[in-house]
């Protein structure tokens, strides 16, 4: 469900472009790219891209490309594209038009659905534009982070940042927050960002 799409991803493209931000999605997301590369024995190049966003979405993305750095003997730039000089809800369209301007196969983005308990979340939905890729769209982030786990990529849930505040660490309170939150709690583990389970208390009355 997680990776069979990525494996498709990889056999039927050679210049892929990845949307990173920072976040655990997009972090794994460039981790099974590389993971699977190797897996596959294909010959992929990557161009990262990332969108400029007011909760410093460079710095957080840049401390998860240094960590697959590491991990796959690999270095990379950061292309930032779009601006966050307009409203919130057209910043990431920005950026994606902006890259959609490159020569790449395609573009891959690390979407996932919103939780159905989770209600006034994002608009997440299929992007309707030529190669544009969202193989988690139809899939929760409990998904996501089941195979974060199965991975042990423990590195990844401590520097990766959900949280729409700027600053280090977690709110707590945002509904980026709430639905780390929930997708750890769906699969029974702890997420070493987030503070006492007992403070975050969701709109379904769960109760950590």
């Amino acid at each position: 469900m997680v990776r069979e799409p990525i494996k498709e991803i990889l056999l039927n493209n050679k210049k892929i472009g990845l949307f990173v931000s920072g976040g655990l999605d997009s972090g794994l997301l460039l981790y099974l790219m590389h993971f699977l590369k190797e897996e596959l024995g294909t010959d992929n190049e990557f161009k990262i891209y990332t969108v400029s966003r007011p909760n410093n979405s460079l710095i957080y993305t840049r401390r998860v490309l240094d960590w697959v750095g590491d991990e796959f003997d690999v270095k990379y730039d950061i292309n930032q594209v779009g601006t966050d000089q307009i409203h919130h809800t057209m910043q990431v369209i920005s950026g994606y038009l902006e890259a959609f301007e490159d020569t790449m196969d395609i573009f891959v983005l690390g979407d996932t659905k919103n939780p159905s308990e989770l209600q006034h979340g994002p608009n997440r939905r299929a992007i309707k534009l030529e190669r544009y890729a969202q193989p988690w769209i139809e899939i929760t982030k409990d998904h996501i982070v089941q195979e974060v786990i199965d991975c042990n990529l423990t590195d990844l849930m401590t520097i990766s940042h959900s949280c729409e505040n700027p600053e280090d660490g977690t709110c707590g309170e945002c509904w980026h927050c709430n639905e780390r939150a929930w997708a750890f709690y769906r699969c029974g583990y702890h997420d070493p960002q987030q503070p006492a389970r007992e403070k975050i208390i969701f709109e379904l009355n769960y109760t950590f």
